[in-house]
């Protein structure tokens, strides 16, 4: 049973349904049209986008409690269900506090609180959009970010913020982190040395890597959506391959950034 479209417009593609006329336009208004987002990134923009990621990803958390408890009721116990039951509240906890931080600076009108580590505008429409909150697992050097590993309670996990805007003309790429999360002021010195060829290959890595937030144009080369590499990388989860599900008798080859295809060279 097809429980969602496949296929949406560019005017409703990625939008947030359950969000009340009135906050959204309290709340999201800087960034929700072309001639703001072309005026270059505000602080204010910056935790507008923070705030609709921590809130859709809250979303997400708390319909998935209630399927599982509704699964375990109906259905049959789940095995294991305390650790998904842990895993969800600490989630929840680090995402409230996150989503309460950014409404802070929007409420009082902040003049900072997000630093931006990569922010272009390119000339050209890429067929890609992304919206997403990304929680990066190492830096460029292997050095631990998230310990998305370490269930202790005391571990936190903060998130950096991937958008990536096509406009009617050009395309609008954001990669930015709220500035009081020191677990990313290392990755954020590496990655501005990078060239810039190679930070949009990182950009377009971590897409696949650490999101399933983001839409294609259905213009795009069928060839290049069937990649292998494209879908091993995709079907991760914490950086374990097929979804999550460790097969011992299987050998995993990590996917590098070169070998998908750059969604952010292409032209729509």
């Amino acid at each position: 049973m097809q429980i969602i479209d496949y296929e949406k417009g560019h005017g409703n593609a990625g939008t947030f349904q359950i969000i009340c006329r009135n906050c959204d336009s309290n709340y999201f208004s800087n960034y929700e049209s072309e001639n703001a987002l072309l005026s270059g990134p505000t602080n204010m923009m910056l935790a507008e986008i923070a705030l609709k990621n921590h809130l859709m990803v809250l979303s997400k958390r708390y319909h998935e409690v209630e399927l599982y408890e509704l699964l375990n009721t109906e259905l049959s116990e789940i095995e294991g269900k305390e650790i998904l039951d842990s895993i969800h509240a600490f989630d929840i906890r680090d995402e409230q506090f996150q989503f309460k931080r950014c409404k802070k600076i929007i409420d009082k009108q902040l003049k900072s609180g997000y630093s931006i580590i990569f922010y272009d505008l390119l000339d050209y429409v890429i067929p890609i959009a992304v919206q997403t909150p990304i929680a990066l697992h190492h830096d460029l050097n292997y050095g631990i970010v998230n310990d998305i590993y370490n269930s202790s309670e005391d571990a936190t996990m903060r998130d950096a913020h991937l958008a990536i805007f096509p406009l009617s003309e050009k395309t609008i790429i954001l990669f930015f982190c709220h500035r009081d999360d020191r677990n990313y002021y290392k990755f954020h010195r590496q990655f501005q040395k990078l060239e810039h060829q190679m930070q949009l290959q990182m950009i377009n890595y971590y897409i696949f890597k650490y999101s399933e937030n983001y839409m294609l144009s259905p213009g795009i080369d069928r060839s290049i959506i069937k990649n292998k590499a494209l879908q091993t990388l995709s079907r991760e989860v914490g950086d374990i391959g097929d979804l999550g599900f460790i097969d011992p008798y299987k050998k995993k080859k990590a996917i590098a950034p070169d070998e998908i295809p750059n969604f952010l060279t292409l032209k729509k």
